[in-house]
């Protein structure tokens, strides 16, 4: 409880010391409020994007996300610069730029709807789960953050109560594939089915890798009743592939 105070206050100072669009949030320079999602020129224009309907990476990615989830959205091809704000996000406690990330999210999913739904196509936004004990020591979950912010964009309810985190796994960042299929098993439970009951779903996480945890969720969340699944990350790639490059 004292982290999560301290956390929420550092991060309302954070939102002086380092107001939105003041500097890009992937290569810290100087920017002002007209550059869209607080990126540079230059971050803006090479980024690695992930919404060209040609992209046969992503639809890799979707091959790989199990019966379960119906399609995989994400808006980054995860590399050195594209992790800069997502790790910052996760693990350095700079929850503003959720506010970035969550409206590039917002934009990515919108894409879709306009592009092959016209109208849209989940009844209930759920952000994958943190167990109480890391959320304890992180203070905040970041996947909600991003979910919270493309609900309230969006105008779709966001639902973080209706399955918890029972497993405290393992950190997975040098797991195999294999592993960490093995580390999220049965790590998932449903608090309240009735609430996701016959349901179309947004799933929302910040990054997809293997996919280990984005199925173990969803076959869960399949096990309580709901329709169709569909996932929506910031980023898709290897983290463990990048750190090896370096």
């Amino acid at each position: 409880m004292i982290k999560r105070f301290i956390s929420c206050t550092e991060n309302m100072l954070l939102k002086y010391v380092y107001p939105k669009s003041i500097y890009c949030i992937v290569c810290g320079a100087i920017i002002d409020d007209t550059r869209h999602y607080s990126l540079c020129d230059d971050c803006m224009t090479t980024l690695n994007w992930s919404n060209q309907e040609d992209n046969g990476f992503i639809r890799t990615f979707c091959e790989t996300a199990g019966p379960e989830i119906q399609d995989v959205y994400t808006c980054f091809i995860y590399g050195n610069r594209e992790k800069i704000p997502i790790l910052a996000l996760k693990h350095r406690g700079e929850t503003y730029i959720s506010r970035e990330l969550g409206e590039i999210m917002y934009d990515r999913i919108m894409l879709e709807v306009k592009r092959h739904y016209g109208e849209l196509f989940f009844d209930i936004i759920i952000p994958v789960p943190l167990h109480y004990k890391r959320m304890r020591q992180r203070g905040y979950n970041q996947a909600e953050l991003l979910a919270k912010e493309v609900s309230t964009r969006i105008g779709v309810p966001m639902e973080k109560d209706a399955i918890i985190r029972i497993r405290n796994t393992d950190k997975t960042k040098n797991m195999s594939k294999e592993e960490r299929a093995d580390n999220i098993k049965n790590a998932f439970s449903l608090k309240n089915a009735a609430r996701i009951n016959k349901k179309s779903i947004l799933l929302i996480d910040d990054v997809y890798t293997t996919g280990a945890t984005a199925k173990e969720v969803a076959k869960t969340l399949k096990q309580g009743g709901a329709k169709n699944i569909y996932l929506l990350t910031a980023a898709a790639g290897s983290p463990r592939k990048i750190m090896l490059k370096n």
